[in-house]
């Protein structure tokens, strides 16, 4: 059965009581009141993107709705931690919309793209220099953003 927004948040304050630090995979329907439910107990938030244009533009309208749905989610949304995945070897560097996204969010990181990300599983050591680099660069992003 799925997940409700009530059961969420009986295991939310469960974990809390236990936890400093949870980790949520929200998904990506905002519709959701499971995604709803998440937001409002969200303290930190990434949103991670691909290159591709129409997924950039959802990650910007994602931003754009949670700043204007109250403080909390305008505190969400200027604090968030961008990704942006370059989706294939075909197209450009993230750089333009990691640009785009710098001046919406409180930073964005561009990942190179790189083969070894379709790998299952994916193993750190199967990732080139560039793309270790880069995934360090978020992951010290997202903690920042916790601090």
């Amino acid at each position: 059965t799925a997940l409700d927004a009530s059961t969420f948040q009986r295991a939310h304050d469960v974990l809390s009581r236990y936890y400093r630090l949870i980790v949520i995979d929200s998904s990506n329907d905002e519709s959701s009141p499971l995604w709803r439910a998440a937001i409002a107990r969200a303290d930190a938030l990434v949103v991670p993107t691909i290159t591709r244009p129409e997924h950039a533009e959802s990650a910007r309208l994602l931003l754009d709705g949670l700043a204007r749905s109250g403080r909390h989610g305008e505190r969400l949304a200027e604090q968030a931690t961008v990704i942006v995945s370059q989706a294939s070897a075909s197209e450009p560097s993230p750089a333009h919309y990691v640009e785009i996204f710098n001046g919406m969010a409180r930073c964005a990181v561009g990942i190179p793209y790189d083969p070894a990300m379709s790998n299952s599983p994916l193993l750190l050591d199967s990732l080139g220099a560039a793309s270790r680099r880069a995934w360090l660069a978020a992951g010290a992003a997202m903690t920042d953003a916790l601090t």
